[in-house]
């Protein structure tokens, strides 16, 4: 394995933060949110950012440090539902370790992100939206070589399945 990383990507409510930090704990490795990090830079929720900042200036923001990151080893990264929609950004973090697509079904995302802020959805989680986004993004999302789908899985199992496949690869 030529570099160290374990990259959680996928749409919003897959589970890429949860399981992060139980991967990190478990391998001993540094545990990376973006969506925190950018938070935290720039003191604004990531909804408040596409309403002041707009979409454009989030979405450069979250390239710029997907490229610090992925010069940093041996850590595990939970990148935003859109990170790998950046050539730039999905160029550095395929090349910075091992990258898994994390998925689940409809019904379940909706279920999932619930009455949550997400900028993109706006105040309507419709299942519409939520399918509109995916069948978007499922072009960059099929570039990911391992893919788990969470519908009926809790984290930690998901967590297990990863680290198995990561330590094979």
């Amino acid at each position: 394995m030529k570099c160290s990383n374990i990259v959680l990507a996928g749409f919003m409510g897959t589970g890429k933060s949860t399981v992060g930090r139980i991967i990190a704990q478990y391998l001993q490795k540094k545990f990376y949110d973006m969506d925190g990090l950018i938070e935290s830079t720039e003191r604004l929720t990531v909804a408040k950012i596409f309403e002041t900042k707009g979409e454009e200036y989030f979405r450069r923001i979250e390239e710029e440090l997907a490229q610090k990151l992925s010069r940093v080893q041996n850590i595990v990264i939970a990148t935003g539902g859109g990170t790998l929609l950046s050539q730039k950004a999905r160029k550095a973090l395929f090349e910075s370790g091992v990258i898994f697509c994390l998925g689940a079904d409809l019904t379940e995302l909706v279920k999932r992100l619930g009455t949550g802020i997400r900028p993109l959805l706006k105040e309507t989680q419709s299942s519409f939206l939520v399918e509109k986004l995916l069948k978007e993004r499922e072009r960059v999302y099929s570039l990911v070589p391992h893919r788990i789908d969470t519908t009926h899985l809790n984290p930690q199992a998901v967590a297990q399945i990863i680290i198995k496949k990561y330590r094979e690869s």
